[in-house]
């Protein structure tokens, strides 16, 4: 719900490229668990009576609530592509990684959920398992079915795409004898618990759990327990327990002790209810005949009996109660975050604008891979204590759009600050153009300011409003303070005060007593000036009339191959000699990261 406010801290006094310290989250995701069929009232219930309640809480508190209910959310074309689990689990990380509070909601009750086959499986582990078998039949299925991935790497199998949904060749044929082959065979690197044989609900928890792994507190479970139901009588369609599988009832008991042993009674909301009245039913001339969702025609006309409303009604009461305590617990933080970020001394809107970059930049470094010899070069000339005087910068990265120097500029800063432990300078890093607070020259250095400020634990105060005065309070802390500053694409800022054309921000004015600090290193990135063209921008021209040290970051060309390969090995993949070929004739005409990427 909250942020590692540590994190936080750190992230504003030191700079903190990892991405995990974020600002407030001003949404509540929550991923809902469970098979489908038998909890379509409860999630009628959630969707139409709980949620509009929900929102209209959170928009007096400028907060949106969103149910992710894959019953809607799981396509024709990802069930064709064997993609359905896939689809959920980037769904729940979505809930995890973004829910302002709760992230994962589970309704699991008596019944296990589809068990799908692999949609990928490693060579070796699939040939280790065929050389152990004399089943001729079993072999032809993974010959027909698995198709060898010639780009994977390591060598991999991939489950060959289906033609329709109704393919009764697969649903009947192979799906349940390749099930039976692979079992509790581990297909999913995030976690090897996921394995051949359990069900899709079993992966949602299994995995819910492992993310949500210190107390369980983003997890909650509406435990339904349905009694008896496991007879021909009540239940004759396994429509609330598959009570004639002895197997995967056992998976499901088994599945639920362990979300019991993990999850926590505090976090469990339990209803008990009957399978007779849980089962719709049709009267006709004062007779009622129970009915379920396969009869379409009947279930349309279906009506819910007394004891079934009854249940329904109390579920929504003690949901609804859980759900909303939840949400007024991410206001209060929310509200506290905005008045003083939770006690960390600035407002929440200022820690969300500092925050941002750091983001950026971890989202930029995941994606960058190569170019080590022109790090290096970056790195020294960035520490070797040349800069030039009248705007206090120790390098300029200049390089055309889509030659990737945003992703450079961030990767070396990250690399600076794994080396300024021992001298404790706050590396900072600001985005030009991707914030509010980046867009001006004024904006920017209201926001590094306040961030000098606090990581040296002084109080500023309110500041000036005349853009003169605002540079002036910049430059007394750059010049008595060391700090790390980098500050990417500044063609991106407006010229109010003329701070893209002639880096009024940066320059030192006449009456200046003394330069930057000894220590201070100072960053910066653009594009080159369009000297032939309109002359958009003047900051790469006035950082080059004043001998400012550069680095140019090219295009790829000349380094394409290398760029691919590393590409490659981080994403798993590789390409024949012929598509190798074929790439690299290609990135000759389009020689930018952005090609590769």
């Amino acid at each position: 719900m909250m942020n590692d406010l540590k994190l936080v801290e750190l992230t504003v006094k030191q700079g903190d490229f990892s991405g995990g310290a974020t600002g407030m989250k001003k949404t509540i995701f929550v991923f809902v668990s469970s098979t489908f069929t038998d909890t379509m009232e409860e999630r009628n219930v959630l969707q139409e009576k709980i949620l509009p309640r929900l929102r209209a809480l959170c928009k007096e508190h400028g907060i949106e609530y969103i149910f992710f209910d894959m019953r809607y959310g799981v396509r024709d074309e990802n069930t064709l592509d064997h993609q359905t689990w896939l689809g959920c689990y980037a769904a729940l990380k979505t809930c995890f990684e973004e829910s302002a509070g709760i992230f994962f909601l589970s309704l699991q009750s008596g019944k296990y959920g589809y068990r799908p086959l692999p949609r990928t499986i490693a060579k070796s582990l699939l040939d280790e398992r065929l050389s152990q078998s004399e089943d001729e039949e079993i072999k032809s299925l993974c010959t027909k079915w698995y198709i060898l991935d010639e780009n994977a790497f390591p060598e991999a199998y991939n489950l060959k795409p289906l033609k329709s949904l109704d393919d009764d060749s697969f649903w009947k044929e192979a799906l349940p004898k390749l099930s039976d082959f692979l079992k509790n065979i581990p297909f999913f690197e995030p976690n090897e618990n996921v394995i051949v044989g359990r069900s899709v609900t079993e992966y949602e928890a299994i995995m819910a759990m492992a993310m949500d792994d210190e107390n369980q507190s983003r997890i909650k479970w509406a435990q339904r327990k349905v009694t008896d139901g496991g007879s021909v009588e009540l239940d004759p369609w396994q429509f609330y327990a598959e009570w004639q599988s002895k197997p995967l009832l056992l998976l499901c008991n088994n599945l639920k002790a362990s979300m019991e042993s993990k999850i926590g009674e505090e976090n469990i909301t339990r209803f008990e209810v009957a399978a007779k009245d849980l089962i719709p039913k049709v009267v006709e001339d004062d007779r009622a005949q129970q009915v379920i969702y396969t009869s379409k025609y009947e279930y349309a006309k279906a009506v819910l009996q007394p004891a079934t409303k009854a249940y329904l009604d109390n579920w929504q009461v003690k949901m609804e109660k859980v759900l909303m305590d939840d949400v007024r617990r991410c206001i209060e933080c929310k509200d506290a975050w905005a008045v003083d970020g939770c006690g960390l001394g600035l407002p929440g809107h200022e820690l969300d604008e500092i925050l941002h970059h750091y983001q950026w930049a971890s989202k930029k470094i995941s994606t960058f891979f190569g170019r080590e010899t022109l790090l290096e070069e970056a790195l020294t000339l960035t520490t070797s204590g040349t800069r030039c005087e009248k705007y206090g910068v120790n390098l300029a990265l200049i390089g055309q759009s889509g030659a990737g120097k945003t992703a450079f500029m961030a990767k070396l800063a990250s690399m600076v600050a794994s080396s300024q432990v021992a001298t404790k300078r706050p590396v900072l890093i600001r985005f030009c153009g991707t914030s509010e607070g980046s867009r001006t020259g004024y904006g920017l250095m209201q926001s590094l300011c306040r961030q000098i400020e606090y990581s040296i634990g002084v109080n500023g105060g309110p500041f000036p409003s005349a853009y003169a005065d605002m540079v002036e309070r910049f430059h007394n802390l750059l010049c008595e303070y060391p700090v790390v500053l980098f500050i990417d694409s500044l063609d991106q800022l407006t010229n109010a005060n003329e701070a893209c054309f002639s880096l009024s921000f940066l320059k030192r004015s006449a009456k200046a007593e003394s330069s930057f600090h000894a220590e201070t290193l100072i960053v910066v990135s653009s594009l080159p000036d369009d000297r032939d063209g309109s002359g958009l921008f003047g900051c790469a021209t006035r950082l080059q009339e004043v001998k400012t040290p550069s680095l140019q970051v090219p295009l790829l060309a000349s380094d394409s191959e290398s760029f691919l390969m590393n590409g490659l090995a981080g994403a798993g993949r590789r390409l024949t000699q012929a598509q190798h070929q074929f790439v690299l004739q290609q990135a000759q005409r389009e020689p930018t990261p952005l090609y590769f990427t």
